[in-house]
């Protein structure tokens, strides 16, 4: 078996791969030989079904395995030891034979492959030079500071009863809904709200109310209307619930809304911040990393603040790098590569610029990629598969229910491959700004957000 190489243009690579009947006749007909044994054919004991038979019904497609698993093989043993630098796959040459495959032929094979050479990194424009960049550092991040502690304590404060309402978004408040005495057909039931699910008017109706009290209104003016359902659901169970039917098919009034419910206030419930003392530090404090003091508790969320920070200002000199490249280079790529792997089921027409500079930024990425030798390892997607579900449900999530999650998201490869493209992605990032030239720009947390804003609108949309 012989394979050479030739360059047939400036950025195509034409790999010529020969086949004798010598290479590959051995292995054909021990394949065959086996198929044979194990073939259970009518008229024919098992084992003993006849060789001429076989290769007649499935000599053909036995071949052909046998073939383009040498093939395989070969290329990439030869694509290792020459260590050429390729972009996409290898595609069959517009010169390539057309064979059948069909073993009583017992001929010569020869396959012809073209290769797509990536640029070399120095031929991209705004790589090596003209590379300074604006990068923007904080330093004074002791008001986020407060603000991070500040929403440590409410996410550790306890529900504590009061008697009277307190106007604050966290207060929760249950009351008892009676309907009028003319909507007999409505049933009474129980539910709790959060302060900042009531309409502006409902809000002056229950200030100063203490548990006890009553206060009448409609549904439609009480509850802002993105929590409508919430309440809709709520009934709906408490109808199922007083059924005697298995499976009653519920269909809410539609006067609902509009009937003014008599709203009996059955308990109002505040959140208690913590007092910001020991007892605070060690319920905060992981494990592993006792918190002693609150200046190291400022230290930590201070150098936590800077690394999240750090990120932003990495991602706007990097998208200030991708907007360079794409705009300095201009690069064509052979349309049989761009019907192949890029226009799928859109093959013929011409790329747009857009797409163009897409590609051609993908090229780059995978020059740096060999240039920083970056990988991506399983302990690492496993990392952030973990942070990904940790973040979701807290630090106190129970180690059970996070390793069952992880589980489930570690047998999904759509999870895994976003978590591998997104920890790639920030290999590159850190790699590309360590690198480039950078002047520093002191500004304010504030100012930073602007310029993130107004380089990433459709990001500032979705957040």
């Amino acid at each position: 078996m012989e394979i050479s190489r030739k360059n047939v243009s400036p950025d195509i690579e034409r790999l010529t791969l020969k086949i004798s009947t010598d290479d590959y006749w051995p292995t054909y007909k021990k394949e065959l030989n086996d198929v044979a044994r194990k073939t259970d054919m009518k008229g024919f004991r098992k084992g003993k079904t006849p060789l001429g038979f076989v290769q007649k019904t499935q000599g053909q497609s036995i071949l052909y395995r046998i073939i383009f698993d040498m093939i395989n093989k070969k290329m990439e043993e030869f694509l290792n030891s020459e260590e050429i630098e390729f972009s996409f796959s290898p595609i069959p040459a517009e010169t390539q034979k057309s064979y059948t495959f069909d073993p009583k032929d017992k001929e010569d094979y020869t396959f012809e492959f073209d290769l797509l050479i990536r640029p070399a990194l120095e031929d991209f424009k705004g790589w090596a030079t003209d590379n300074e960049y604006e990068y923007l550092v904080v330093k004074d991040v002791d008001e986020r500071i407060d603000e991070e502690i500040e929403h440590l304590r409410r996410n550790n404060a306890n529900l504590e009863d009061v008697e009277e309402v307190v106007t604050e978004d966290s207060t929760g408040i249950t009351f008892e809904l009676n309907p009028p005495d003319d909507q007999s057909d409505m049933q009474p039931f129980n539910m709790k709200f959060i302060w900042s699910e009531f309409s502006g008017e409902f809000k002056e109706k229950l200030t100063a109310k203490k548990v006890g009290d009553e206060i009448h209104g409609t549904i439609e003016e009480a509850i802002l209307e993105p929590y409508r359902d919430n309440v809709e659901s709520s009934y709906a169970r408490k109808v199922n619930e007083q059924s005697e039917e298995e499976n009653p098919e519920f269909e809410l009034p539609e006067n609902f809304h509009s009937i003014k419910w008599n709203w009996a206030i059955d308990g109002v419930s505040v959140k208690k911040l913590p007092e910001l003392n020991e007892d605070f530090l060690k319920r905060i404090s992981p494990p592993e990393q006792p918190i002693e003091s609150f200046d190291k508790l400022r230290e930590i969320i201070g150098e936590n603040i800077q690394m999240e920070l750090k990120s932003k200002s990495d991602n706007l000199v990097f998208h200030e790098f991708t907007q360079r490249i794409k705009t300095k280079n201009d690069f064509d790529l052979p349309q049989k590569f761009v019907d192949e792997f890029i226009l799928g089921g859109d093959k013929g027409r011409e790329l747009t610029g857009e797409e163009k500079q897409e590609s051609m930024f993908h090229l780059l990425v995978g020059k740096l990629s060999d240039k920083y030798d970056i990988k991506v390892t399983e302990e690492e997607i496993k990392g952030f598969l973990l942070n990904q579900i940790r973040s979701q449900f807290g630090a106190s999530a129970h180690p059970q229910i996070v390793e069952m999650l992880y589980a489930r998201m570690s047998e999904d490869e759509n999870s895994k491959n976003e978590a591998r493209n997104s920890i790639f992605g920030s290999k590159i990032i850190k790699k590309v700004v360590e690198e480039v030239n950078k002047v520093e720009k002191e500004v304010s947390l504030e100012e930073l957000e602007e310029t993130l804003k107004a380089t990433f609108p459709d990001r500032s949309e979705e957040e």
